[in-house]
């Protein structure tokens, strides 16, 4: 996955839509076999996957409304699914939160897709990571107990070299310490919500302290948007590139900007 993700990002948009054509009609097999809800829709709307053969033709597919898939989330479970699945909740960003399946596939796929775009900016995977991030349950209520959940985090940041800080303390006796930690852990970037990294560079501005000491090659802002000012800020504050990335629980890691 890691190699073919490497070799895509050097092909012509042509090429790239072609392998996009070729997946999403193998998924779309895949759901019209095994998945009721889309098996039932193609049934009584009279199409069948063969008769997808060029983009326009997607037209004839039919929309998922989220309040659709709430009423009936069983109808949308493939009897044969590719890979092993988890039970996640989205973040609600856009409303009530919703639970659904995710696999393994979607999730490494996700990760490489991270792990090919950090690479642009010098950084491989390994490599040190200071995280601002919140504490937040995403997998189903009651399948993880705090302890059991913070334990996770505790061994998934050791073996990928990083460390994470809650984005949820963001007072000036907590970010005198994480500034102070984030010079002992020497991290090549940090990545966490915007408003959050923002706040932690009015903090290092307002004490007087020097952010490129730290050496970062990036910054990396996740799940908010900042106005054009207060990126430039970030980025005079710890003296390197900021980007922000833009994902979704449900799809993992869609865009950079750069």
């Amino acid at each position: 996955m890691m190699v073919e993700a490497e070799q895509n990002q050097f092909k012509s948009r042509d090429e790239i839509r072609a392998i996009q054509f070729r997946k999403l009609t193998n998924l779309i097999g895949h759901a019209y076999k095994t998945v009721p809800y889309y098996r039932e829709e193609f049934t009584s709307r009279g199409i069948h996957p063969a008769d997808i053969r060029s983009w326009d033709d997607y037209h004839q597919l039919p929309i998922l409304k989220r309040e659709r898939y709430q009423e009936t989330p069983e109808k949308f479970l493939s009897s044969r699914p590719r890979t092993a699945t988890e039970t996640i909740r989205s973040s609600g960003s856009t409303g009530t939160p919703v639970t659904f399946h995710l696999s393994q596939a979607l999730n490494a796929a996700a990760n490489v897709s991270r792990i090919r775009a950090l690479k642009w900016w010098g950084i491989n995977l390994g490599d040190r990571e200071v995280r601002i991030w919140a504490d937040m349950p995403m997998l189903a209520p009651g399948f993880w107990y705090p302890k059991r959940r913070r334990w996770k985090r505790f061994f998934r940041d050791r073996v990928l070299n990083r460390r994470t800080y809650s984005a949820n303390e963001m007072s000036d006796f907590h970010m005198e310490k994480t500034w102070r930690y984030i010079q002992r852990f020497a991290p090549k970037y940090i990545f966490g919500y915007a408003s959050n990294i923002y706040q932690l560079a009015m903090f290092i501005d307002k004490r007087g302290y020097d952010g490129r000491v730290l050496g970062l090659r990036i910054v990396v802002l996740s799940a908010e948007m900042l106005y054009d000012p207060q990126v430039e800020f970030i980025h005079n504050v710890l003296g390197c590139p900021v980007v922000n990335e833009y994902g979704a629980t449900e799809a993992g890691v869609i865009a950079y900007s750069h």
